[in-house]
């Protein structure tokens, strides 16, 4: 089960305070719910295209018995199927704890990750948005399961989209969303989030958007609950702003952190800020 918020001993306080803590308790509560609920989507989504892969081979495996390696392809992609979804799960679930064994986890490649979270992003949104990645990463790779960052990615990708959807002016032919990584300096790597590494990357998403208000952005950065809209009007950029608190949960999972700047149509951007390991010779061919 999910964790819920940490909740504070209220009977020792004053009145006035416990009705503050009360309500601020419930605030988080609700917006804790209401995280799982925009995750829930993708989750399902995500645990749909495995069970289709998984199908497929299991068909491929029945229309060709003469064929052992079949079967024992399938019942390896069970295994990995089983894997992947049990990281989902975990992903999803238990954003504040980290899960993975990084010892034994594979290293990939930032191009890498953005390669397969692209190939879920329409053709008609990519050839006019670019979505394009300026790797100078190079020879690196997250320090934590590469489920995640694909997850973290998919996510801000999907919410770039929504935004510029949601811009005053949604067919502008110059709507971009940018995607940059580079290495960061070592003095930037000392004081990571439960992590023991030494290198790290910045990974930059920037779109061209309706962007957030100040106080939203105030709130996103500080870890806070983000307002909910109180008009209709506002409830368009207010799902951003919830994805992007989901993603700021997933990636303390991972040992990082994130900035996010933005202003009122005129875009978002977003900094990740991520634990590495430097590749050697072998793994770059694996990792890249």
């Amino acid at each position: 089960m999910h964790r819920a918020p940490d909740e504070t001993n209220l009977s020792d306080q004053p009145d006035e305070v416990r009705a503050e803590m009360a309500t601020t308790q419930a605030l988080a509560r609700a917006s804790h719910l209401a995280e799982l609920g925009a995750m829930a989507p993708l989750y399902a989504h995500e645990v749909n295209n495995l069970l289709t892969q998984l199908s497929a081979r299991a068909q491929l495996a029945q229309m060709r018995p003469g064929q052992p390696e079949l079967a024992t392809q399938t019942l390896q992609a069970v295994g990995d199927c089983c894997r992947r979804i049990e990281q989902l799960t975990q992903i999803f679930l238990l954003p504040d704890t980290p899960t993975d064994d990084h010892a034994q986890c594979e290293r990939v490649g930032i191009n890498e990750i953005h390669r397969r979270v692209i190939a879920g992003v329409r053709a008609d949104d990519r050839d006019r948005l670019g979505l394009e990645l300026n790797d100078l990463s190079t020879g690196l790779a997250p320090d934590t399961m590469p489920i995640m960052i694909e997850q973290i990615l998919s996510n801000l990708i999907i919410n770039a989209l929504r935004a510029i959807d949601e811009h005053p002016e949604p067919r502008d032919p110059h709507h971009r969303i940018m995607l940059e990584s580079r290495p960061l300096p070592p003095s930037a790597c000392s004081t990571w989030n439960n992590r023991s590494s030494t290198h790290g990357i910045e990974l930059i998403i920037e779109d061209t958007g309706v962007g957030m208000t100040p106080r939203q952005v105030s709130q996103l950065n500080s870890g806070q609950a983000i307002d909910l809209p109180s008009t209709r009007s506002k409830s368009k950029i207010e799902r951003h702003g919830l994805g992007l608190r989901v993603c700021r949960k997933l990636l303390a999972a991972a040992g990082g952190s994130m900035r996010c700047d933005s202003s009122l149509n005129q875009g978002t951007r977003i900094a990740l800020l991520l634990p590495a390991i430097k590749l050697d010779q072998k793994q770059l061919r694996h990792a890249a």
